[in-house]
């Protein structure tokens, strides 16, 4: 059951980036989960509530936005989807290459957003981006063609973020 492991580490990352902010209680966490990376959703929201326990976020709401599989084709640079299970889905519908392709999408896994309740600034509900993102999303983000998001970039944008909440 490799969905404790990968829940653990949500837990973690979620007490991390609300440590030392006055957050009185986390109220949800958002996730993306690829298709390819074989997460039982059903089991997520419990183990997050068991791993949890007795902290800020042991009410915390979680909820999954999908990431469908998705390919790259190397002859034409088409991007589509991909069953694994299906093998009509294995050639570009666009130049028809067969099996030439990489994987473009599938196989994040990352905190997109935490939504808190009790910043310091008097706020009622906030959505902070977590500053330590997984290595999934990095690699996400190169195969789009997006600059990597360094952890203390991603700290400088929450930092903004909480000033203009409350200012």
């Amino acid at each position: 059951m490799h969905e404790m492991t990968l829940v653990r580490k949500v837990v973690d990352l979620v007490l991390e980036s609300c440590e030392g902010e006055d957050v009185a209680r986390v109220r949800s966490v958002h996730l993306y989960i690829g298709d390819l990376h074989d997460v039982v959703d059903d089991f997520v929201p419990g183990l997050f509530q068991h791993l949890a326990r007795g902290t800020i976020a042991e009410s915390a709401r979680i909820t999954i936005t999908h990431v469908p599989a998705t390919v790259i084709c190397n002859q034409c640079g088409f991007v589509f989807p991909l069953d694994p299970r299906d093998e009509t889905t294995w050639k570009c519908p666009y130049c028809a290459a067969r099996r030439d392709y990489r994987l473009y999408t599938g196989r994040e896994f990352f905190v997109d957003s935490i939504e808190v309740e009790g910043l310091a600034c008097a706020a009622d509900e906030r959505h902070v981006r977590a500053p330590d993102e997984t290595k999934s999303r990095q690699d996400a983000e190169e195969a789009a063609g997006q600059d990597e998001v360094s952890a203390s970039a991603a700290e400088a944008e929450t930092r903004r973020v909480k000033e203009a909440m409350c200012a």
